[in-house]
């Protein structure tokens, strides 16, 4: 029986992993940042943005075959940024996962090839390359926006659909493709189970998506489920200051990060073509593979 340490897995993303991987008969270890009387049978604390030498990473892995991250932070605090969690803390576990022989999975976000310049954006993009200029049987799995119940984000999204107007930055011209917390974990738990003969060198990338391409405007609407009253474009000025304001207050899950990835597409690499070629591009049922994460080991395109 495997031992799989899922880090984060008491969060949105985490909690669906972990399900699903105690549905396959594994043995499920949960990284989690409480201590003492908060910790429970099965858990390791794990406080990523401390964690930043391989040698803090050594002992934690003691007994696991592989390591799901699924930690992630929204917005930096005084006492963890975004540099230490998503870069340095994953370049020390990478390294201690290498040298250990233990597997890696690493949830990460669609859209950072983009020419981002925000720290979540950065620090996500330079977590992503320490892992591959790794030597480690790692596996980077890209989501586009996640959807499903309890979700922080999707709660937000579906708030602001139940609006009779609806808000948009008007250089948000990205293309988004939503895909369910569940067909995600399906991904995750696919590569985990996997062995490493099946899967070549060069397919290390899993990008995932859902089955529909959307507008920001043309998802609100979705939610709603009946047009809104009124649509606003915000002036890009506008929309940015806003989200440093936000940031500064942690308010809501709107950010400069996230303003900054809605400016692009944020769809699987191999979903271009089909895009390309339809004359509606701003909502469209995108190929089956995308439609059957738990039966096919790669969702979207891999590298």
């Amino acid at each position: 029986m495997k031992t799989v340490l899922v880090l984060g897995g008491y969060g949105f993303i985490g909690r669906h992993i972990v399900r699903q991987l105690q549905a396959q008969g594994l043995n499920v270890l949960i990284g989690t940042r409480a201590k003492g009387r908060g910790l429970s049978v099965g858990d390791r604390r794990v406080v990523m943005h401390k964690m930043l030498s391989e040698s803090q990473w050594t002992a934690l892995l003691t007994g696991v075959d592989i390591v799901v991250n699924s930690v992630g932070i929204l917005r930096a605090r005084h006492a963890e940024s975004f540099e230490q969690v998503h870069h340095q803390a994953v370049c020390a576990l990478s390294l201690a996962c290498e040298n250990r022989n233990v597997r890696l999975v690493h949830i990460s976000a669609l859209g950072l090839d983009n020419p981002l310049n925000s720290e979540f954006a950065r620090s996500k993009r330079h977590g992503e390359q320490a892992i591959m200029r790794g030597n480690a049987d790692w596996y980077i799995v890209r989501a586009s926006l996640v959807e499903g119940e309890k979700g922080y984000g999707a709660r937000w999204f579906r708030r602001m659909a139940g609006w009779p107007i609806h808000f948009a930055p008007n250089d948000a011209r990205g293309l988004i493709c939503p895909v369910h917390v569940d067909q995600l974990a399906k991904t995750v738990v696919n590569v985990v189970l996997s062995t490493r003969c099946i899967i070549s060198a060069n397919r290390r990338i899993i990008e995932v998506g859902g089955e529909y391409l959307f507008s920001l405007f043309a998802y609100l609407q979705h939610l709603r489920g009946k047009p809104p009253v009124l649509r606003i474009q915000v002036p890009a000025v506008v929309s940015r200051w806003f989200a440093y304001i936000l940031d500064l207050f942690h308010a809501t899950p709107y950010s400069y990060g996230h303003y900054e990835i809605l400016k692009y597409d944020n769809y699987p690499a191999a979903f271009a073509g089909y895009v390309a070629s339809s004359r509606t591009p701003r909502k469209n049922k995108v190929p089956a593979i995308a439609r059957h994460a738990d039966t096919r080991l790669y969702i979207g395109v891999s590298r």
